[in-house]
């Protein structure tokens, strides 16, 4: 989870938005506590 956390904080800060970075950092970890 660790590297896909990473990876995906790296994608979303590319895109640029502080916002849409938290919001997708919440999405992705409910996502993976959903999974887990």
């Amino acid at each position: 989870p660790t590297v896909s956390s990473a990876l995906y904080f790296t994608y979303n800060t590319a895109l640029g938005p502080p916002y849409r970075v938290l919001v997708d950092t919440n999405f992705i970890n409910f996502s993976i506590q959903n999974k887990v």
